[in-house]
């Protein structure tokens, strides 16, 4: 289990891109079309927007899917005036990706196994800007693994439901001031992994064929709370602060909330698919972010930051236009409202509403093997913000309790290739 843990890690990392920390990579057939892709069916990416899909998915026998995509992201912060400080994060590659393999059972029943990223986010801000006391790297990651099953009551409804196991990461890195023993800044880095088996939840769908052009998709999938308990504390700095700042360990719990989703597709002709979709996301389970640390002094205390999120709400649409039998081209946009308040955003996520504007395009070499391509642009709006620290909260940082303000602005772009064959 650990060794299938590494090769996960290793092979993702994120930009912080979507609404709060939630990411919406699952399948490069949809990325084009503004991501939608619960209420019709593409590959078996169907596993993940909605299991109920799945067993109408086009395939006789066994059909599988996996995808890759180049992330580039970035966030500046301006100091509020009269200062004329700026600063930008590292622009960081990162590669979310996805593997789904199913197989029919029977005319009825349809049995796959998933893994895909569906909750990460990460910043990079250099390590002597303003914050650095605050924050100088953030992320989280998630890797979900999920076996589903997916029944048709008849060829015009089905259901599913599938058993997700997370594995999450987290990492947080902040500069120890040199002020408190008159020497150079140290570092702190915190660094665990959660692999516990009550990183448990669910993701069921249902799928109806309302008429010959119109589908009805319904979706849910449940909050899983990763659980980080053993993580590892490693502080660098000057000799005579390794007493006030030990090497330990801490402990924290990161929730990925539920998400629902409701979504209508309408074949307006042979050639022509259309889709509209509405997504909430139940973020309001992300009160606070505490780290706990094990061995705490003076100087060392625990971290808390106050999220207080409230839930949010996306639209999402998307369309496709089919050219002979070998070519798909795909377009799509969608808006999603932030979780964070104006007073909860801080450097660790400055996050926003934002607005996503997508392309893709399919290719058919044969008739059983389908070649995805898809571009997003997100474009996350201009957010002045002020965080206050609680009284004796954060005292870590070298900040006095009070405010940290400023503007921030992020965006983003996602390059997408996947691969669906079928037998």
């Amino acid at each position: 289990m650990r060794n299938i843990i590494k090769l996960f890690i290793l092979l993702s990392g994120f930009a912080s891109v979507a609404g709060g920390y939630q990411t919406g990579l699952q399948g490069n057939a949809t990325q084009g079309m503004g991501s939608t892709g619960l209420s019709f069916t593409r590959d078996v990416s169907s596993m993940y927007y909605n299991p109920g899909a799945l067993g109408m998915t086009d395939f006789q026998n066994y059909s599988f899917a996996a995808g890759l995509s180049g992330a580039l992201g970035f966030s500046s912060y301006s100091a509020p005036q009269p200062s004329d400080y700026s600063t930008t994060t590292s622009l960081t590659p990162s590669n979310p990706f996805y593997l789904y393999l199913a197989k029919k059972l029977s005319k009825h029943f349809t049995l796959g196994i998933c893994t895909y990223t569906p909750f990460n986010s990460s910043i990079h801000w250099k390590s002597d800007w303003k914050g650095k006391y605050i924050v100088t790297d953030f992320l989280i990651k998630t890797y979900y693994i999920q076996p589903t099953l997916s029944y048709n009551l008849s060829d015009k409804f089905g259901i599913g439901v599938g058993l997700i196991y997370g594995i999450g990461k987290f990492g947080y890195n902040f500069a120890i001031p040199g002020r408190y023993a008159d020497v150079d800044n140290g570092t702190a880095e915190l660094d665990g992994t959660s692999s516990s088996m009550t990183n448990l939840g669910f993701n069921a769908g249902i799928m109806i064929k309302l008429s010959k052009k119109f589908k009805l998709g319904l979706s849910y999938k449940s909050e899983i709370k990763m659980k980080f308990n053993e993580g590892n504390v490693k502080n660098t700095t000057a000799s005579s602060l390794q007493d006030s700042f030990p090497n330990t360990t801490f402990k924290t719990t990161v929730p990925m909330p539920a998400v629902a989703g409701l979504g209508i597709s309408y074949q307006l002709n042979d050639k022509l698919l259309l889709a509209i979709e509405g997504e909430y996301t139940f973020w309001s389970v992300c009160k606070n972010l505490d780290v706990d640390y094990k061995e705490n002094t003076t100087l060392q205390r625990d971290i808390s930051f106050r999220n207080d999120f409230i839930n949010s709400f996306a639209v999402r649409l998307g369309g496709e236009y089919t050219f002979g039998e070998k070519f798909r081209l795909r377009a799509g946009g969608y808006f999603e409202l932030s979780p964070v308040k104006k007073d909860h955003v801080t450097p660790l996520m400055p996050d926003a509403n934002r607005i996503g504007i997508s392309l893709g395009a399919a290719y058919n070499p044969t008739k059983d093997l389908t070649i995805d391509f898809s571009v997003q642009y997100v474009d996350f709006a201009g957010r002045d913000a002020r965080y206050q620290y609680p009284a004796n909260d954060n005292d870590h940082s070298g900040l006095d309790p009070g405010y940290f303000e400023g503007t921030y602005k992020t965006t983003a772009i996602y390059l997408g290739i996947g691969v669906t064959y079928k037998l």
